[in-house]
């Protein structure tokens, strides 16, 4: 959304900008969706005005690709993490009046600069994006974050939205939000004139394979550019009255990190985690900051003895009776603060050596920032600790709390522990997370998965540990392929101990161009890979942050990460000189990126030092140049002057001297 910078500038007041036109295009393929959103702005004042795009993306979303242009003008923008976004939020709320814009924080941003909006004039915005919503059951979800139009302060003059859909696996699709109809071509067009929003556009649709779902898409313009996406999600089902007694330990976060309303939510989800427990299993309660405090010994402890009754006798060990300790359970939580500092490494290691009753599953829910504030501080080393510990296989489910937390160390401690990592958002329905999260703990889980790609040849897929996956959850992995053609795919692991097998017939293509996104998110996610190579292996850090730069050169990742040596105020001045060097200085075209270099445009393949073979414009060779490579031809386009790498070689391209 477009919204001017400051609404007030010494003595002048702003009008927000006006929404004149506002159409959007969506197209869902192999469960991919795409969406183009063109929308006129109109600068009402008799002044002229700087602005900014911000548009939400949500944590979970996998965004593939993202363009947008101004009156056809390319703009670069950046990707805001959630923290790096939380102070652009607040800040358009402040200066712009952009309120609506606070419902988003905790999720990232993609955000561009636009200056000297010409005043009483209209400015026409493109702005494309892909992404794979996430599955759940049979449904998958796509919201279009339509409040923010509300920062206008105005209705919106025209309003439309096309779907087209071309998933053959796709049973139905409706929308909750709005009233749609789905003609027989499968796509959806609905207007609006004066459109004052009140809700989110959301659409939901079904996959019809009673199996699993699976979405592939390539790309491929030769033997060496190879890229493919594949999302997995398993649906097999099980009797309800397979779900085993389980032994569970909730580790609640009572750190002054958490203090507030970040505690506030966490016993909340708490309480609701307790009502959800069957009255078979057996629990036990640890609140941690600097010190422990355990359900199963409160009666040694006056800090939460208010409220509580006796104890029912500890015969099951460490862990305690559902159906005579819930109220003990209730009154305990009830009388939890926020207050001290945060060992999340020892609560950890505590709860993973509780020994289990009856030799059940023993899973461990944790409450937390993921802010370790005491004791071992290192995220990474606190992974290695619970993984030497985590003899058991106990699976960790974690709820991440509150907008400033630790999502990377969250997500990857659930994942290395055969659980989820949920965000507990700061609004919302906490009953239906806390459901969610438990219909996932009493999943079996599809465990130990292979994946056997027939005879296709993959490398580099990421993510390259692949983590247990749980009936109506989804799992996208990003790689590089060699040969084509139709294959079976066959995704093998355990369920309950028991083999399961799920096969899909599926087909790599031999030339496709359309997704060319895929190679710059192959590359981010190998660039992350690398990072935390970088970060676990101190001898190895050179070799992976001179990796981590040639991908960035090659594929034009605008990305900075953390040297050893920098600090970090010099680390966010050189991202924000990175930045802005981009925007003048950097070109994305399909597959490549090319950097401005004085007059000259350079392939970001080429390493600086190779010799290059000169190509002179309107010549012979240029020519027979032009012919034998005819996707070239838009590269070609950029500038007169250039260096273009192509199969191993280096061309200098430059114009007729004469």
């Amino acid at each position: 959304m477009l919204t001017i910078t400051r609404l007030r500038s010494g003595n002048k007041r702003a009008v927000p900008l006006r929404i004149s036109s506002y159409q959007i295009n969506v197209e869902i393929k192999n469960q991919l969706v795409q969406t183009r959103i063109e929308q006129v702005f109109r600068n009402p004042n008799g002044f002229e005005v700087d602005g900014v795009y911000l548009f939400p993306l949500a944590d979970d979303a996998i965004i593939s690709s993202i363009t947008l242009s101004m009156d056809d003008e390319g703009i670069k923008g950046e990707i805001l993490t959630a923290a790096r976004a939380r102070s652009v939020y607040e800040e358009s709320a402040l200066h712009a009046e952009n309120t609506p814009i606070l419902k988003y924080i905790g999720n990232r941003a993609y955000s561009a600069s636009v200056g000297k909006i010409p005043a009483n004039s209209e400015l026409r915005v493109q702005f494309g994006y892909s992404q794979m919503p996430l599955v759940g059951g049979v449904l998958a979800r796509y919201i279009h974050p339509l409040l923010l139009a509300k920062a206008t302060q105005a209705a919106i003059e025209y309003f439309r939205i096309n779907i087209n859909i071309s998933d053959p696996n796709i049973q139905w699709l409706c929308s909750p939000s709005h009233e749609m109809v789905v003609d027989d071509n499968w796509q959806i067009d609905y207007a609006e004139t004066n459109l004052n929003p009140d809700r989110e556009l959301v659409l939901e649709y079904a996959i019809s394979d009673p199996d699993f779902g699976i979405g592939l898409v390539t790309h491929r313009t030769d033997e060496k550019e190879a890229y493919f996406m594949l999302v997995i999600s398993p649906r097999y089902q099980e009797q309800i009255l397979d779900i085993a007694a389980k032994n569970f330990i909730f580790l609640l976060d009572r750190s002054a990190n958490m203090a507030g309303e970040k505690i506030r939510r966490s016993k909340e989800a708490l309480r609701h985690c307790i009502h959800n427990l069957s009255n078979r299993d057996r629990f036990n309660i640890l609140a941690f900051n600097s010190d422990i405090i355990s359900l199963n010994t409160m009666n040694k402890a006056e800090e939460f003895s208010h409220g509580l009754s006796n104890l029912a006798p500890d015969v099951f060990g460490e862990f305690l009776d559902v159906r005579h300790n819930r109220r003990n359970a209730l009154n305990f939580i009830a009388g939890i603060e926020g207050r001290g500092r945060a060992n999340l490494n020892d609560a950890l290691l505590t709860a993973l050596s509780a020994k289990s009753y009856l030799n059940r599953q023993h899973i461990i829910i944790l409450l937390t920032d993921g802010c370790a504030t005491d004791g071992v501080a290192n995220t990474s080393r606190i992974l290695k600790n619970v993984a030497e510990a985590n003899a058991q296989q106990v699976r960790i489910f974690v709820f991440g709390v509150g907008t400033h937390r630790n999502v990377d160390f969250l997500d990857r401690l659930a994942i290395n522990n055969g659980g989820i990592y949920h965000h507990l958002e700061p609004y919302g329905d906490i009953k239906e997370t806390v459901s969610s999260l438990f219909k996932k703990a009493n999943d079996p889980g599809l465990a130990n998965i292979e994946i056997d790609y027939g005879n296709i040849v993959t490398e580099d897929v990421y993510p390259q540990e692949l983590p247990d996956m749980f009936s109506h959850e989804q799992l996208t992995l990003v790689g590089r392929y060699k040969r084509h053609g139709p294959t079976r795919l066959k995704i093998s692991g355990y369920v309950n101990g028991e083999t399961r097998d799920l096969i899909k017939d599926v087909h790599f293509n031999e030339s496709q161009s359309r997704y060319n996104f895929l190679p710059r998110l192959w590359a981010e996610r190998k660039v992350n890979a690398l990072m935390e190579e970088a970060g676990n292996n101190p001898r190895s850090r050179s070799e992976s942050y001179k990796k981590i730069r040639q991908l960035m050169n090659a594929y034009g990742i605008p990305q900075t990460f953390q040297s050893p040596s920098a600090k970090p105020k010099r680390e966010r001045i050189l991202s924000r000189l990175w930045y802005q060097w981009c925007l003048e200085n950097v070109k994305y075209l399909g597959r490549k990126t090319f950097y401005q270099h004085e007059h000259i445009w350079v392939d970001g393949e080429y390493d600086g030092v190779s010799e290059t073979k000169k190509i002179v414009i309107g010549y012979p060779e240029y020519c027979d140049f032009i012919n034998r490579t005819p996707d070239l031809k838009r590269y070609l386009k950029l500038h007169k002057e250039m260096i273009l790498c192509h199969k191993g070689v280096s061309y200098k391209i430059v114009p007729d001297e004469v």
